[in-house]
């Protein structure tokens, strides 16, 4: 009798439970979650992890496919049991845990009938580096953490930036953004970034041998291919990782477009420091060119030519503004732009003198540029007779 008795209360709980909990306000109420995470052990700080999938036991959902996280993840648990089963599907690799705890109803109102109190959570078995319990009792769907995963110190992930300088030796510049093609490793058989726009690349160096070469494949540069040279030391941080080997020393051969490569920081750290920029110097021979009446969805540009280069500018374009490189070797540059139907022709003269900057930057500098001549009926208006960089406008030009 006493047993009827048990059955039937748990079964009028279940149903409760069932009902109540489709109330999107007593869905509030709930604290049947378990929060995780991830954090590194170097810092102890939060960890970005590529998650392909998370599963638990008892049932065939997955949560958290196919994200990046930086933050908590916070998975149902079942109130009917006292432990569930979970493997995580990482980037990283495949880890499972076993979670014991304690679930206990509680009648919060009339309408909403019973809630679960899950409390004394605690890790049986797991196959991480390190985990660590901050809180035994259950959270909610929108806040709270219960466990810190710890992954051990990733010693060979290799972080490359690209800067562009200032005409200038008060900025230090900005981070430049290219558009890959991909990067490529010699050691393994994967494409890194492809069709990505990046202004910094992280990519793991070869840790069975002292030399990777790293290939970038960009749309705005060109190749780039990078020798990168260094040593291992071997030492134990952490007991649970045992001995790792770190890279130090780090040296650098590069065959690039970019006008220098400068080591920053010769030895891996985790997360990743800037080890290597690849730094592009100022191009100071820009002249700006706006184009006065031109809609906001620009004029069509069907070509621009220069008479120092074979090079094609804004080949079958719409834009309202032309930026345009004038001859370092002669005081003369002229431009033939070719709109739908029509040329004009314009020419620039000016002075030119030599400044480095940054060291290692040889620039040559242009100043009183003026138009020479011009078939645009209107005159152009010259807005500023010194180029400068990042570009200002030079000249206002019409279009009639």
């Amino acid at each position: 009798m006493r047993f009827s008795a048990q059955i039937l209360i748990f079964c009028v709980v279940g149903f409760l439970a069932g009902s109540c909990y489709e109330d999107p306000d007593c869905i509030d109420l709930r604290n049947d979650f378990v929060g995780f995470t991830f954090k590194k052990l170097f810092d102890r700080q939060i960890d970005t992890v590529g998650v392909l999938g998370i599963t638990t036991s008892g049932t065939d959902s997955i949560f958290y496919k196919f994200i990046n996280v930086a933050g908590p993840v916070r998975i149902p648990l079942n109130v009917t049991s006292t432990s569930q089963s979970l493997i995580f599907n990482l980037l990283s690799g495949t880890y499972s845990m076993k979670l014991d705890y304690t679930s206990q109803p509680q009648f919060e109102s009339v309408d909403c009938g019973p809630r679960f109190v899950l409390t004394g959570l605690n890790v049986s078995q797991h196959n991480f580096d390190s985990i660590r319990v901050t809180n035994n009792v259950a959270v909610t769907a929108e806040a709270g953490s219960n466990i810190d995963i710890y992954r051990c110190p990733i010693t060979n992930n290799f972080k490359l930036t690209f800067w562009q300088l200032y005409a200038d030796e008060k900025s230090k510049g900005v981070a430049l953004t290219e558009n890959l093609h991909g990067t490529r490793l010699d050691y393994l058989p994967f494409t890194y970034y492809p069709n990505a726009q990046v202004s910094s690349l992280i990519v793991p160096l070869n840790p069975s041998s002292t030399i990777t070469n790293v290939l970038i494949d960009s749309k705005n540069s060109g190749l780039s291919s990078l020798d990168i040279n260094y040593q291992f030391e071997a030492a134990s941080l952490f007991d649970v990782c045992g001995s790792q080997n770190f890279i130090k020393n780090i040296e650098v051969n590069a065959t690039t477009a970019f006008d220098f490569v400068k080591v920053q920081k010769d030895s891996i750290t985790d997360p990743p420091t800037t080890n290597v920029t690849l730094f592009r110097c100022p191009q100071t021979n820009l002249v700006q060119l706006q184009l006065v009446g031109a809609p906001t969805t620009g004029v069509q540009i069907k070509k621009v030519t220069a008479g120092y280069t074979t090079e094609v500018f804004y080949q079958d374009s719409l834009t309202n503004k032309l930026i345009l490189p004038l001859n370092v070797a002669q005081a003369q540059t002229d431009f033939s732009i070719e709109f739908e139907g029509f040329t004009r022709q314009i020419s620039f003269g000016y002075n030119r003198t030599t400044q480095t900057f940054h060291g290692q930057c040889v620039q040559t500098l242009f100043s009183t540029v003026k138009v020479l001549s011009s078939d645009f009926t209107t005159p152009p208006v010259t807005k500023s007779d010194s180029i400068q960089f990042p570009t200002v406008v030079n000249f206002e030009i019409t279009n009639d």
